[in-house]
Order: C-alpha cells, then structure tokens, then sequence
C-alpha cells in the first residue's frame, strides 16, 4: 500500500489530487500492515492454542468419556 502511495505520487494528475490527503492516506497504509501483522500472530495463537487443546483431549481415556456426564450436577432429596 505503501509503494501505491509513492507510485502516485509520480502521477501528477493523481498527486495533485491526493496531495493534501497523502500523508494521511500512508499512516492509514502503515497503520494496516501493523494491523495485519497483529491479526496474523493472533491466528498462529489461536491455531498453536486449539492444537493443545485436541491433543489435550485425544489423549482423554476411553472410560473417562464412557463417565462422563453421568455425574449428577445436583443432590437429589427424597420428600
């Protein structure tokens, strides 16, 4: 994005009319590219952190799974 902002600056139809604009229009540029790297490093976080979890969960024992959900989450009185 960047090197658009540069090229259009050697258009002098083009750089008269995004002159005033172009310093903003390169923070915007530079500010994405930030942005991007941060998305980027989020999703390898997220892709290393699920890739723990199932592995976390495929080493879960058979019996384990049979058991669950047969623990009542409540005490039951007779009346």
């Amino acid at each position: 994005m960047v090197a658009l902002c540069q090229t259009w600056s050697s258009i002098p139809e083009i750089s008269t009319a995004i002159g005033p604009d172009q310093a903003d229009v390169l923070s915007c540029a530079e500010r994405l590219e930030e942005l991007k790297a941060d998305v980027s490093e989020k999703a390898h976080s997220l892709e290393s952190f699920q890739d723990s979890l199932h592995a976390t969960q495929a080493q879960q024992l058979p019996e384990d799974i049979e058991h669950e959900g047969r623990n009542p989450t409540f005490l039951r009185v007779a009346v």
